[in-house]
């Protein structure tokens, strides 16, 4: 059971540096900057593809890379607007709380019971110790997760608007994304 654990455990934290630099905004041959996306949405319908996002210059963005054909994101586009709903917060608990019982005074009292009142004397007089308990508070850490970030973007050539919709798993992704358009955020400060 516990090589199971460590399995899942070393997997998951291999999984987590994947995502992170996968998503890290790079540079290309022709002087483009790139970031792997994940495209939820496009004007609220459900799509689910991978690829590329580029910016040739700023605000002029492009998709390449795509897994999945898709007509509408073919070209170049000038960013309109660009928002990000927030994030959820997770709390786990790392520790759970913990409580100690202590017996203070007991000897003492013990003694103190076996010279007035024998060996039943002592019994009593250890019985009577006082008990203190302390209880730590458990530890905690929240997650955040960032929901989905809105690219509403317009065609150079045909000037249709596009909501693009992309899914992010991480706070680093979003802090990734608001670096790549160059947007500052309340996460990147």
């Amino acid at each position: 059971m516990l090589g199971f654990v460590f399995f899942v455990a070393v997997f998951g934290f291999m999984y987590l540096i994947y995502k992170l630099m996968a998503n890290n905004p790079s540079e290309n041959k022709d002087g483009t900057t790139s970031m792997r996306v994940s495209i939820a949405n496009i004007d609220g319908v459900y799509v689910g593809i991978r690829g590329k996002l580029n910016q040739t210059a700023p605000g002029i963005f492009y998709f390449t890379d795509l897994d999945k054909d898709n007509k509408l994101l073919n070209g170049q586009f000038n960013l309109l607007h660009y928002y990000q709903n927030g994030a959820t917060g997770t709390d786990l608990v790392v520790k759970s709380a913990e409580t100690t019982t202590k017996t203070k005074h007991g000897i003492t009292r013990a003694v103190t019971g076996g010279v007035i009142g024998g060996v039943p004397g002592a019994v009593v007089g250890a019985a009577t110790a006082k008990k203190v308990s302390t209880t730590k508070e458990p530890l905690t850490t929240t997650v955040r997760n960032p929901n989905n970030a809105i690219l509403v973007l317009k065609n150079i050539n045909s000037n249709d608007e596009l909501s693009v919709e992309l899914s992010l798993d991480f706070m680093r992704e979003l802090e990734r994304l608001n670096k790549f358009i160059k947007i500052e955020s309340e996460f990147s400060k």
